[in-house]
């Protein structure tokens, strides 16, 4: 049974891992919010899975690959025309720096 305690010690190291800075009424709230969903997550330890085998994944069967296959979009003119802003037949986008 795992059982975590969530605090501001353990908040501002993971504040450092995931490199972002919260306020203090900020970090309180998700404390609580933390605190909340670890608790509902440990009724799961309550729960008895001796007889069960171990499962990776709930579909049984292997799934049979579809060949890919090159089909014509018949709407593209149709698209294109919805286009806020275009060059040519492209869609005009925002420059990304």
């Amino acid at each position: 049974m795992m059982n975590i305690h969530v605090d501001e010690k353990l908040l501002l190291h993971l504040e450092s891992l995931a490199k972002v800075e919260l306020k203090a009424e900020e970090r309180e709230k998700l404390i609580k919010d933390i605190s909340k969903i670890l608790d509902y997550m440990s009724l799961i330890d309550e729960l008895s899975v001796d007889g069960y085998e171990e499962m990776f994944t709930p579909i049984e069967e292997n799934l049979e690959l579809r060949e890919d296959r090159q089909r014509e979009f018949e709407h593209t003119d149709d698209l294109i025309s919805l286009f806020p802003e275009r060059e040519s037949r492209q869609l005009k986008v925002p420059k990304i720096y």
